[in-house]
């Protein structure tokens, strides 16, 4: 049985959290960041129906991150903006840098944009105003470099274009300030 005072402090905290929850939400907070793999993130129990989407069944990735964060590069692939959607689609995890997506992220070829959350070895699309979104192509000639502009779903993003380049062997990505390896 707990004390008075011990139990006088649990309902303190009780409210607090559920004021804190409240308060997050009416202000727009999203509460995605990094989960550690303890908890579902709040937008990853839902799942669009479409080919991306990998049911609880689907085998654990297991890769090691580091080791293919660290492969030497590969060439550049050549290519123009109408090609870009198509060489972007898939999953990427963050090696490093100043990543405007602020973690691991899906592209798809609609142009469609997904933060991701690693959730009991499998990767979970985010759908929230700031996790999810979509993006453009600027139009260019044939090159290794090409420019996307995000857009979030609540109407944000970087107000400038993100650069990038997509090597093929291994499969890595630059975009932005960030630098990416490919999710099986």
């Amino acid at each position: 049985m707990l004390s008075a005072a011990a139990e006088s402090r649990i309902v303190s905290a009780v409210r607090i959290g559920i004021v804190g929850m409240f308060a997050s939400v009416l202000t727009g907070c999203s509460l995605y960041f990094d989960h550690g793999g303890q908890s579902v993130p709040p937008d990853a129990m839902y799942h669009p129906p479409d080919a991306m989407y990998h049911p609880p069944d689907a085998p654990v990735v297991s890769i090691d991150f580091d080791a293919a964060c660290k492969a030497p590069d590969g060439a550049a692939i050549v290519l123009d903006s109408s090609q870009v959607a198509a060489h972007l689609a898939g999953r990427w995890w963050i090696c490093g840098g100043a990543a405007e997506f602020f973690g691991n992220v899906e592209f798809t070829v609609d142009m469609q944009f997904y933060m991701l959350s690693n959730v009991n070895g499998q990767f979970v699309r985010n759908l929230g105003p700031t996790t999810s979104g979509t993006y453009s192509v600027d139009p260019s000639p044939p090159g290794i470099s090409f420019s996307i502009h995000q857009k979030y779903q609540d109407g944000s993003g970087a107000t400038y274009p993100l650069v990038g380049h997509i090597e093929e062997t291994p499969r890595k990505l630059l975009l932005g300030g960030g630098y990416y390896v490919a999710i099986p």
